[in-house]
């Protein structure tokens, strides 16, 4: 059989077989609406890289061209967006909340309990509706298919749902699992040098920090009362010790808001918890990163450099979402290492008695209080009550925290660190709950027992109920349309002229230091020092630098569109896009002005200011 023909080029001896383009339908177009404007072909073809032939095929089949773009055009518009009805916008924001709840609680969830919740929000939201409105409602089953559309959603890709398999293999899976942890944790406390006193855990919970026990007046008056209900209202917070108990972490507690009333004239940094807030008072991957990087890490740094310590740290955390962070990029001294999925209450140092003693403290403080307050007649106890402040409860949770015993925290680590535990104390749950029914009766509250104070401290970690959520839901409405120009007139004053500037200062500092310093340790301490506490004000400006870019961009793309639209240019000069970009990099607004004017009283002129050069370690990478 003769061998095949080798293929040969079309062209002259020695020249490649040159590549066939395509041209899409909307270059084909883009061709014929050139041609018919006047422009020529040969013109067309050479802006395009086209062979001239290719654009005259193009020009004989303009009429196929126009009828396939309309049909393609009228395609487009019969497309049916279907609108999601409120009630399931309403009833799944409520979800999400219940479901935050949950994990932050390490509240272990099956499908089949995330359906009927959603069933039961879904129906209470349709019972408030008007009845003919109802009725035109469809039923909702809370399929499979909407809880997987529900995570897309809202972005619960780390949300543990539990399998529905046989008790007995789940509970055995789960003592094995249990079983090898400690093992692992060994390890590495091993391998890696730490002492008991390197090694850390951090947990996070809710609190409803102007709670009252059941059947008070208190909670009688608060119930009936119409609007939010403030003993409804959470906070969520955050404590860490070692394994040795004797260092506690600043406390974190994340608030609704960034400045309630209480807090006029207070100086955040100097109250005994570090204070966060945003509109759900939880814990976000960007406020446990700050917390991380401006107090984790100094506060343990000092800690090692006070106890003569080498600087490494082992972290023990679970795996929330709030977690996912890069923890070696923040900080390599500190390693991370995270609890398996479903075992946290089992395993968490500060589950097995730390958090239950914190919010019997809590409790403690607050009934000790209002018999400071109501002695000799000075305050009733409604007076007493409605005086009592977010303010008021920062300090409680602090002396909260101080009155947890260094026993307690080091008995803590009994399930996952045994070697660790010095000398074993629990909780005794019994004789702290009756010391707070004393407490109760000896404020004033006569019908308060051992079991009313067990409701008490179980409600702070009880899932969340429908008219909790309601209530939580409509706040949040009400915050996010009342704020909005509050929170826009902050972020103008903490501007990009101004963070560029900043980053200049620190820059100098840092080159000055380098520059005359005899000690190069001690000039590069100084430099990753200021360049771990600068990391947050990095954080701010790499988002305010991408904000911009989707703003120029959007002007640009906006500015293209219409000269598409007028499609007069003969003799196009430069393009439209290119002269938006201009537009926009020359034009300086107003806010920039302001903030570049407000930085002249730090400077002392050109004459007396060397000249400030960039540097890497501050230049954020955009």
């Amino acid at each position: 059989m003769p061998a095949k023909r080798p293929v040969t080029a079309t062209g002259p001896p020695g020249t490649a077989k040159r590549a066939r383009k395509s041209v899409t339908l909307a270059t084909k177009m883009d061709i014929v609406n050139a041609v018919e404007s006047g422009e020529r072909p040969i013109n067309v073809a050479r802006r395009l890289g086209l062979p001239a032939s290719t654009v005259r095929t193009i020009i004989g089949k303009k009429d196929i061209f126009k009828k396939m773009a309309a049909i393609l055009a009228k395609n487009e518009e019969m497309k049916i967006t279907r609108k999601r009805p409120d009630i399931m916008e309403r009833m799944e924001r409520r979800l999400s909340a219940w479901l935050q709840d949950l994990y932050l609680e390490n509240t272990p969830v099956s499908l089949c309990l995330i359906q009927v919740k959603a069933r039961s929000i879904y129906d209470d939201l349709k019972r408030q509706m008007p009845p003919e409105e109802a009725a035109k409602l469809p039923e909702f089953k809370a399929a499979r298919g909407w809880f997987h559309r529900f995570q897309q959603r809202h972005t619960y890709k780390n949300v543990q749902v539990s399998r529905i398999s046989d008790g007995a293999d789940a509970e055995a899976a789960d003592v094995e699992a249990a079983g090898q942890f400690p093992e692992h944790l060994a390890t590495l406390i091993k391998e890696g040098g730490y002492s008991p006193k390197q090694v850390f855990n951090m947990d996070e919970f809710g609190l409803f920090w102007k709670k009252m026990p059941t059947r008070t007046c208190i909670s009688v008056k608060e119930e009936g009362a119409p609007g939010f209900k403030t003993e409804k209202e959470r906070v969520t917070i955050l404590i860490g010790a070692n394994a040795t108990g004797d260092r506690k972490l600043k406390p974190l507690l994340v608030h609704r808001s960034e400045n309630p009333r209480a807090m006029n004239n207070i100086v955040k940094s100097r109250l005994p918890a570090v204070w966060k807030s945003n509109r759900k008072a939880r814990i976000t991957r960007h406020t446990f990163r700050e917390y991380f990087v401006d107090h984790v890490i100094p506060e343990l740094r000092e800690y090692c450099l006070q106890e003569n310590m080498a600087f490494k740290i082992l972290l023990v955390l679970n795996n929330s979402p709030a977690h996912d962070v890069d923890f070696e990029a923040l900080c390599p001294e500190i390693q991370v290492v995270f609890l398996p999925p479903g075992l946290t209450s089992v395993l968490q140092p500060m589950d097995q008695g730390v958090v239950a003693c914190f919010k019997a403290n809590y409790h403690k403080e607050i009934l000790k209080g209002l018999i400071d307050a109501t002695v000799d007649r000075e305050k009733t106890i409604e007076e007493y009550w409605w005086d009592f402040s977010i303010l008021d409860a920062v300090y409680s949770i602090g002396r909260a925290w101080q009155a947890v015993t260094q026993h307690l925290l080091n008995g803590a680590w009994r399930a996952a660190y045994p070697e660790a535990v010095l000398k074993f104390e629990v909780l005794d749950e019994s004789e702290s709950r009756r010391e707070l029914a004393m407490l109760a009766r000896e404020a004033g509250f006569d019908h308060v027992d051992e079991e009313g104070i067990r409701e008490l401290i179980e409600s702070h970690s009880a899932p969340l109920s429908n008219e909790e959520l309601e209530e939580m839901d409509r706040l949040s409405f009400q915050e996010e349309n009342g704020d909005d120009d509050k929170e826009a007139e902050k972020e103008t004053k903490f501007s990009i002229p101004v963070l560029r500037k900043l980053f200049e200062y620190l820059n100098a500092a840092e080159e000055l230091v380098m520059q005359h310093d005899p000690l190069c340790d001690r000039a590069m301490t100084f430099g990753r020092t200021i360049r771990e506490v600068a990391n947050c004000y990095r954080v701010l400006l790499d988002t305010k630098l991408k904000r911009s870019k989707h703003v120029m961009m959007n002007v640009c793309l906006k500015h293209e569109k219409e000269d598409e639209l007028s499609m007069e240019m003969p003799n196009p000069g430069p393009s439209s896009l290119q002269e938006s970009l201009i537009k926009v990099l020359q034009v300086k607004t107003e806010e920039d002005v302001a903030a570049e004017g407000g930085l002249e009283s730090f400077s002392r002129g050109d004459d007396e200011n060397p000249a400030i050069s960039a540097h890497h370690s501050f230049t954020p990478s955009i």
